[in-house]
Parts: structure tokens; C-alpha cells; sequence
């Protein structure tokens, strides 16, 4: 069994069980998008039958969340928060993963300030289309590990 196929089978053993409880301990989103993008880096002929199979069930898992249970714990997710609580003046307590945009009375202008205050923080680009699909906090922490995990991995260990 190769690295890459045991760090899979290990990851898919613990995001099994936590799928039911609907989250996942701190830590282990930035390691199944690590795995992700690294299999999806990689030509489907060179990956073995069980380690293809490994990765479809684990991919098949995250495909059937309603959404990702972000630990308190996790500091992209905590800056996230900090950084809308700021634009909109409201504490980041009161603040969830489901928050919508709307219910905070987001208009087009601290939208636009917004995406530069995350593009600024986590050094990426985000375009109008993206931010016009994000309606709840959730959905921007996860739009962040997602399309630009790279630059949120980095970000994750600057702040170590």
C-alpha cells in the first residue's frame, strides 16, 4: 500500500463516522482538501484500482454533505467570521456557518469591500460570479478551501 493510498484509506476510515454527526474534528477539512487536490493533480491511469476506489468513496462522501461543520477551532474559519463581524459591525458571536449574507443586510457595497478584505487577508481572487453564488458564511468558508486551497493552506501556516 502506498503513502498516498494509506493517508486516503485512514481519512476515509475517520470521515465515515463523522458524516453522521454532520462535522469534523479541527484540522481534518485542510487534510481531505490537501488529498483531494492532490489525487485531482494526478492522471486516473496512474492511480491503482483500490486507491481510485478509496478516493471515489471518499469524494462520494463529501458530495453528500448539506455543508461542512467547520470546528470552532479552525482559524480560517474564525478570521472568516472576524472579518464580516468587522464590515458589519455585529460581534462574531452572533455569527454561525448558516448566517446569510442577507440577514445581515449586506448591500452591493460591503459586498465589493468584503471580497477585498478576504482577498487581501488570504491573498486570492475572488470573481463577481463566485461572490453573487455565496449567500452564507459556510458556503464562503468553503468556497475559500475549496477553489483556492493552496493559498488557504499557506495562510493556515503563517498563522502557526
Amino acid at each position: 500500500m502506498n503513502d498516498l493510498q494509506q493517508k486516503l484509506t485512514k481519512l476515509a476510515e475517520q470521515i465515515g463516522p463523522l458524516q453522521s454527526e454532520g462535522k469534523l474534528p479541527a484540522g481534518s477539512w485542510e487534510v481531505v482538501l490537501e488529498a483531494v487536490n492532490e489525487i485531482g493533480r494526478l492522471e486516473t491511469k496512474f492511480i491503482s484500482a483500490q486507491v481510485s476506489e478509496t478516493f471515489n468513496n471518499l469524494k462520494h462522501t463529501l458530495d453528500n454533505w448539506s455543508g461542512v461543520e467547520v470546528a470552532t477551532g479552525d482559524p480560517v474559519a474564525r478570521k472568516v467570521k472576524e472579518l464580516i463581524a468587522e464590515q458589519m459591525g455585529v460581534s462574531p458571536k452572533e455569527l454561525d456557518l448558516d448566517t446569510k449574507y442577507s440577514d445581515l443586510n449586506l448591500d452591493s457595497l460591503d459586498s465589493v469591500e468584503l471580497t477585498m478584505e478576504f482577498e487581501d487577508e488570504f491573498q486570492v481572487c475572488i470573481t463577481d460570479e463566485d461572490v453573487d453564488e455565496l449567500k452564507t458564511i459556510g458556503e464562503t468558508i468553503q468556497y475559500l478551501k475549496t477553489n483556492h486551497a493552496a493559498e488557504i493552506n499557506e495562510w493556515v501556516r503563517e498563522q502557526s
